[in-house]
């Protein structure tokens, strides 16, 4: 007998973190992601375009990034990608640290200093 999950499908996102994200200088953030397919999908984190890896502030537990104390040049677009061999799916999430950056909130740079 056969399953529905036994059936190929492309993956399909389920929660994830919000699209824009806000949190203050040298908070911890973490980012999620979640997703089904069939076979189960692979996931790979980017920033700003570059595979992201491991180290001292970020960790990696199942479909979740943890950042510890965001500063500055945490800021960016973040993208978690699902692949299988049926499909791939991505989410975009742009990250804002309050108080730099007011560019990257409105996609455009007058003057990039910091603000209260």
């Amino acid at each position: 007998m056969f399953t529905y999950s036994s059936f190929p499908a492309s993956p399909v996102l389920g929660k994830v973190s919000p699209s824009l994200m806000m949190p203050r200088d040298g908070e911890t953030l973490e980012l999620y992601c979640e997703a089904n397919g069939s076979p189960t999908p692979t996931l790979t984190w980017f920033k700003d375009g570059q595979e992201m890896r491991p180290s001292d502030r970020v960790t990696f537990v199942g479909s979740r990034v943890r950042v510890k104390s965001v500063n500055k040049l945490d800021a960016g677009l973040y993208v978690c990608s699902f692949k299988n061999v049926v499909g791939t799916i991505s989410h975009l999430m742009k990250l804002v640290i309050q108080g730099w950056f007011l560019h990257l909130l409105f996609g455009y740079c007058l003057l990039s200093v910091p603000f209260l």
